[in-house]
Order: structure tokens, then sequence, then C-alpha cells
């Protein structure tokens, strides 16, 4: 058998197993001389060991059916039923003890086949997870061995086959042409057994714990509405996380639509709405409408799960009003654009409303190139046509104005106070408290500059008070942005809220009133009868944070969240620990969100547009998580893929 290809091998078998062994009966079989008596081959051996033993006329010797077909090379024994060929007919005792031989070889043959698909598989995982983290494509256009460019996957599998003797064995060539294990099929059951496992670390991080969602919507590559869904939670450790679950494809964006998406997702794995205590959407109309808007219809099915419109978005919001009323100033910005390298660390791209601080870096990349930009400017005024040279000259014109340059370095001025909390909100793991903290900071900065802040301005102090005033205006995060129920409850939400936020000097400012009135919000997780008692617990609860140096030097919520399950306080004070969890699970942005078709413009990109709903969500959530993807086991993947369904090859 060793004389065939590998990749023919199993059809040889297959063909000799279906003729079966040769067994003659009508023969005259010859006699052979046996030390002093002469013997023939007995015909009723084919009674006795009919699946094995056959019998050659032309050599008159006998064989292993079994041996032939299913002998390793390296294997020792049985070689004269392979090889020679057996006809010492005398010698039945050896004939009986060649019947264990076969057992015993048999075992060890379908070992060797275990381990070989098993080391293939791994190849195959390993590839695929390299991929998956990279947001890489898998196939190529041409996957035949004569071709110089198999593909990504394929690549990487010969690229084993090279540097590890152990892969060369079994993968590519070296294997059997049923079982490589390189197929598209075999493709993206590894991938879905890769995203299975990931969203099993997630759901054991929340633990059916509560949640927030954060959800956006999209327009891909190939012009699909595409609805991505995030959880925030706390998990095991005190940690808040946020985690990608899943992208939907919606046949359009209203808020049934998108309804049913998000339920569809939650009910996969195993989660409701009851369990929701927090919604994070943008300004659409179609998520935060009174009336039929998203968060409208979930804050029905479960009263608790409290709206929070994005702050980064209202953020972004208020710098692009400001920018578009600086009239002259968006002018020319506008006006000034490279045709290539937009994305460069000091390129003159147009700003973008919907991207995050872009008005400010392309206002600093201005002043920044200013005697560039005059210098090429004038190179265009020289050499263009007409139309052309008059346009750079108008620019030019408008570069030199005081009204530019003033309301330019104005424009510094403010977005430079407000890109630290730009900045702050993008983090995914900030909390509500903390990001109302840091809104008051900037409006106490901005409130200064306005104040004190123009005496270099004079001339100009009627108009920059104006922008201030619609700045200030447009900045003040007041109850009609934030609507969780209503604008008297959103103040005494945020009220509450703000008990938490003394950390400093051993919780010197702790307010117990604030908190209880806090936790009248969750009715179902306190009711009145654990209200009356509730007091009692907060009581308990800051002597011994306070009398515990280990809680000194606190500096958010989250941290507290986290030294409280370090020091097994969660437990102690579990009444308290619950009221922390629901504050910071509250959504603060939903950039997290955004990043998702960012990372969708990598994995989803020109080349790879056809790529199915599936296949596309299971390649997000491993390149989206990739740090839990990375602590995924092999041997978790491996059983994964294998009990997905029915395979050719078992390991067990």
């Amino acid at each position: 058998m060793s004389d065939f290809h590998p990749n023919e091998r199993d059809l040889v078998r297959r063909t000799y197993i279906q003729r079966g062994p040769c067994q003659p009966v009508d023969y005259v079989f010859p006699k052979t001389q046996n030390w002093i008596k002469e013997r023939p081959f007995n015909v009723r051996w084919y009674d006795t060991w009919k699946s094995w033993l056959e019998y050659s006329v032309d050599k008159d010797v006998a064989f292993c059916f079994i041996f032939y077909l299913f002998k390793a090379e390296n294997t020792a024994g049985g070689d004269a039923f392979v090889n020679e060929g057996f006809k010492s007919w005398n010698r039945l005792s050896t004939i009986r003890d060649h019947v264990g031989s076969i057992s015993s070889a048999l075992l060890k043959q379908t070992v060797e086949i275990k381990n070989a698909y098993h080391k293939r598989l791994e190849a195959s995982v390993t590839a695929i997870r390299w991929l998956l983290l990279q947001g890489l494509p898998f196939r190529g256009h041409d996957e035949k061995e004569s071709s110089s460019n198999r593909g990504n996957f394929v690549s990487l599998l010969t690229l084993f086959s090279e540097h590890d003797p152990e892969y060369a064995k079994v993968v590519l060539k070296m294997a059997p042409g049923n079982c490589q294990l390189i197929s598209p099929v075999v493709q993206k059951d590894i991938i879905h057994a890769c995203a299975k496992e990931t969203t099993k670390a997630i759901f054991e991080e929340l633990n059916d714990g509560f949640f927030s969602i954060l959800a956006d919507d999209f327009v891909d590559i190939s012009d699909k509405k595409q609805m991505a869904l995030r959880l925030r939670y706390v998990n095991q450790k005190g940690e808040v996380c946020e985690r990608f679950i899943g992208v939907v494809h919606v046949p359009n964006t209203t808020s049934l639509t998108l309804l049913a998406a998000i339920e569809s997702l939650l009910m996969e794995y195993s989660l409701t709405f009851s369990q929701v205590r927090g919604q994070g959407y943008d300004g659409a109309s179609d998520m935060q409408g009174t009336i039929n808007g998203l968060k409208t219809i979930v804050q029905n099915e479960c009263p608790q799960a409290y709206f929070v419109h994005c702050f980064e978005h209202q953020l972004q919001l208020t710098q692009v009003a400001i920018a578009k009323k600086n009239f002259d100033c968006a002018l020319s910005l506008g006006e000034i654009e490279t045709g290539s390298g937009l994305n460069q660390e000091r390129g003159l791209g147009r700003p973008c409303d919907t991207r995050s601080g872009s008005h400010f870096k392309t206002i600093l990349n201005v002043l920044n190139l200013y005697p560039t930009i005059f210098e090429s400017l004038d190179a265009i005024a020289e050499v263009s046509d007409t139309i052309d040279s008059n346009k750079a000259q108008s620019i030019i014109l408008l570069l030199m104005s005081f009204d530019f340059v003033f309301v330019a370095h104005l424009m510094v001025s403010i977005f430079g106070i407000t890109n630290e909390l730009n900045v702050a909100l993008q983090k995914h793991d900030q909390d509500i408290v903390n990001a109302m903290s840091m809104v008051n900071i900037t409006k106490t900065n901005l409130q200064k500059m306005r104040g004190k802040g123009w005496d270099s301005h004079m001339d100009k102090q009627i108009y920059i008070i104006s922008e201030l005033k619609y700045l200030l205006v447009s900045l003040i995060f007041n109850c009609k942005n934030l609507k969780i129920a209503s604008p008297r409850l959103v103040r005494n939400y945020l009220c509450a809220c703000h008990a938490l936020v003394p950390l400093i000097n051993r919780f010197a400012a702790f307010d117990k009133s604030k908190l209880l009135r806090l936790a009248t919000f969750y009715p179902k997780e306190f009711s009145s009868s654990e209200l009356l008692f509730f007091q009692h617990s907060l009581e308990n609860f800051i002597v011994s944070i306070r009398e515990d140096e280990r809680f000194w030097n606190l500096k958010s919520l989250g941290e507290l969240s986290v030294k409280l399950v370090e020091t097994g306080k969660h437990t102690t004070h579990e009444s308290v620990y619950l009221l922390l969890k629901l504050v910071l699970i509250l959504p603060v942005a939903t950039t997290s969100v955004e990043r998702v078709f960012s990372g969708m413009t990598q994995v989803k990109a020109k080349l790879r547009n056809s790529i199915g709903d599936q296949m596309l969500n299971d390649c997000l959530i491993t390149y989206q998580e990739r740090d839990l993807f990375l602590n995924i086991k092999m041997n978790d993947i491996v059983n994964c893929y294998q009990n997905m369904k029915t395979r050719r090859d078992q390991l067990q």
C-alpha cells in the first residue's frame, strides 16, 4: 500500500474492500515440502479466518488482507503475511498468533490516524485564529498547487509545514484527499467555533447579571444596513466591560425593526429585556423618539431600562454647530483639502460632522501649516488656469483676513477646553458619574474663559460673548438631552448619582439620604420593605470602608467596584454593591459601537463585499473581542468544532 500516493490510498482500500479477500475454493492446492511431510493449503482455514486470510494462486502463499491494506510502514511484525507471504502450512500456531497482531495493529493504526487528524485540525485552527485576529481574508482566487498565491489560509499552512516537521507530515498534500481540512465549509465551521467560544466567555463574565444595551446602525461596503449591539456590564472582578455580541442585517432602520433585531440577538444567548438596566443610542429620531422611538418601546417593556443620550454625540453636535456658525472659518476649512493622504498626522482632510475631534484637528493643522498653505496656494495661482487661479487667490485673501485668524484661534481655545472631555467620553469603561463631573468641569472652564479671557480680544468682545453664549447653552446637558423618564426624574436621578462621587478624604462627603433616593429608582431590586433596612446597610458599609485603608486612595467608581471584589466586601455589603453596579452599567457614550463599524471596514472590505452575514458576524466577534479570543484554549475550539456536527474523523 505504501507504493500508492497518499491521496490515492483511500480509493485503493475501498476498491479492495469491495472485492474482498482472494479465497479460491475450487482449486487444487499444490503440496509444499514442510520438514518431513508435504502439506497443501487447507481450504477449511477460510471458515476460521474468513475476514482476513487470502491465498495467492500464482505464488502459492497466504497473505493477510487487513495488514496489506492498513499496516503502517513503521509497524513491526506481520511482514510474512504482507511482503513474501506465508506458506509454512504445518505451523498453524503462527496463523493463530497473527490474529492477535491484527487487533493490536488496527488499534495502533486507529490511534495514529486520530493523532494525525488532531494535529492537522490544530494547524487549521492556528492559521484561522491568526487571520481572524488580523481581520484578513482567508481564501485566494486560485488555490491550486500550481498557483503562486493560494490565499492567506493555505499559504499559512504551507509555512507551518516548512518550519515544523510535525505539521509537514499531516497537512496539505500529506493528508488524505478527503480530510485535508482546507475546504471553505471547514473554514466557516472553525470560524463559527471560534466565535461561539468567544461569546461563551463573554456570557461567563456576565453571569446572568444586569446589563445595558448600546446599539447603532451602519451601511457597509455592499450598501447593506447593519445593526451592531454591545452589552455594558460589570464582570465578576468588578470591572466595567463593554462587549460586542453581534451584528444583524436589517432591511430598514425603523424602531420596530431595530427592536426585533436586538430581541433576536438577546434571545439567541438566552437573555431578556428584564435584565436590561440601561440604553445608549445616538440622537436619531428612530432611536430616541418619545412616541415610537426604540428607547420608548424598550422602556415600555422594562421601565428601569433608563436611556442616556450618548455624551460624545452631544458634544460633537455642539462642536459642529459652533464650527458652522463661524462661517468664514468653516468656509475656508471646507475649501482646503488634499486629494490624497487625508489621514496623515498633519493632513488637511475635510472635517467630518460624525467624526469626533475632526474639527479641532483640522484647525490645529491649518495653523501649524499656515506658511506652507500660503506657498502652495500662491504656486497654484501662478501656474493654474483662470478659474483655479482666481479661486486660489480668493482663499489666500480669506486666510489673510483678520476674521479668519481671530476666529481660528478662538476655536482652538474653545475646542482645547472641550477636547479632554471629548477624549474621555470615548473610553469604553467610562461611568456616568465621572462623565457628568467632567461635563461640569468643562462648563466651569468655558465660563472662566468667558469672564476673564478677553483682554486680547477687546475689540471683538461683543461678537465673542455672543458666540460663547451659544456654546454654553448648547453644552448644558439638561433634562431634554438625557431622557430617562421625565425632566424632574432626571434631575433627581443625577443628583442621587452624585452621592457616589465623593471618594476622596475617606468618603467625607458621603450622603446616605441621596443614596436611599437613588435606590428608589430600582423598585424591582429594592422593594419598599428592603428600603427600610437599606439605610442600616449603608451605615455599616461606610463605617467598614472608612476604617479600611485599602479604600482611601480610590479615584473612581470603577476602582471602588474592583476593590470591593478584591477584598470580598461585595458579598458582605451585597445590596450596596448591587446599587453601585446599576450605576456603573449606565451607558455614557456609543463610541465602542462605532468602533465595530471601523472594524467592519477591515473585515468586509471591497474585495470581500460578498461575505455572508453569519461569517461576517463571527469574524467581527473574534476581531473586536480579541483579548478574550486570545485566551480561548485550543482544545475548546477543537471540541466545539467536532461537536458541531458528525465528522468523518473522530477524536474519541
